[in-house]
């Protein structure tokens, strides 16, 4: 089987299909796959096969935390041992270069649609900094400093912050005069706003000064963008009660 077969069959996520990845991981078959998710743009038609890359590789660490049913269990529920060893899997999936794919995959696609690379992409992100790895935190904190100089990957949460605070003000609108269940649309978007904050608050863990200035200000970047400022802003769209004027004054970044 070729790799990206042999990937696909994994991501129906039985236990007995893991050792096709513990196989790929160590011949490093793994490096042209993920070379291939960070290639794939907004203007590729089909992006299933990397969707399934990625999907893999997130639940390669997800097993680390996870019971013997397969029901996954919080960080702060593992033992000494069990976090030690779901530390090492993030630690390696840097090291293969899944930290670089992952990012590239949410820098290079629009945010705001739905199941697209960048989704997935965030949702591996948000595996591998889970309980503030300092090692994939680093990673990050690299790529966004040295590499990402048009700030795309820290625009496109902007960007999602701005789309959730459309999202807070249209559900504000229609319950002015009362009580109005949320439509699928609107739920998608307070999830991704939680999602956005838990990425960040992932990558803030244990005090890493060094994400929280890059989030507030990028020195010598093309553009600026303060991920800090609009967090607190879009967190004030959840608590006032009022409406905002105009159908939405969140800041946007520059284009």
């Amino acid at each position: 089987l070729s790799l990206s077969l042999s990937l696909s069959v994994c991501c129906v996520f039985k236990p007995r299909f893991f050792w096709l990845f513990a196989a790929a991981k160590k011949s490093l078959l793994l490096r042209p796959v993920l070379r291939r998710v960070r290639q794939v743009h907004n203007f590729d038609a089909d992006e299933s096969h990397c969707l399934r890359v990625l999907r893999v590789l997130r639940f390669y660490v997800l097993r680390s935390r996870s019971d013997e049913s397969g029901e996954s269990r919080d960080f702060d529920g593992l033992r000494e041992g069990e976090r030690k060893r779901y530390a090492e899997k993030q630690a390696t999936l840097v090291a293969r270069g899944a930290a670089t794919a992952a990012l590239t995959a949410v820098a290079t696609h629009v945010a705001n649609v739905e199941g697209n690379l960048a989704d997935e992409a965030l949702e591996l992100l948000l595996e591998m900094t889970n309980g503030g790895n300092r090692v994939v935190q680093d990673a990050v904190f690299e790529y966004c400093d040295q590499y990402d100089r048009d700030n795309k990957f820290l625009n496109h949460l902007h960007l999602r912050m701005a789309a959730s605070a459309s999202a807070i003000d249209l559900r504000k609108e229609r319950t002015l005069n009362g009580f109005v269940p949320m439509t699928a649309e609107q739920r998608e978007e307070y999830q991704n706003a939680a999602q956005t904050f838990m990425v960040m608050q992932s990558l803030c863990e244990g005090h890493n000064e060094a994400t929280q200035n890059i989030f507030r200000d990028q020195e010598g970047h093309s553009s600026h963008v303060n991920l800090v400022r609009a967090g607190c802003l879009l967190k004030s769209w959840f608590i006032q009660p009022v409406l905002h004027p105009g159908p939405c004054s969140f800041p946007y970044p520059p284009s």
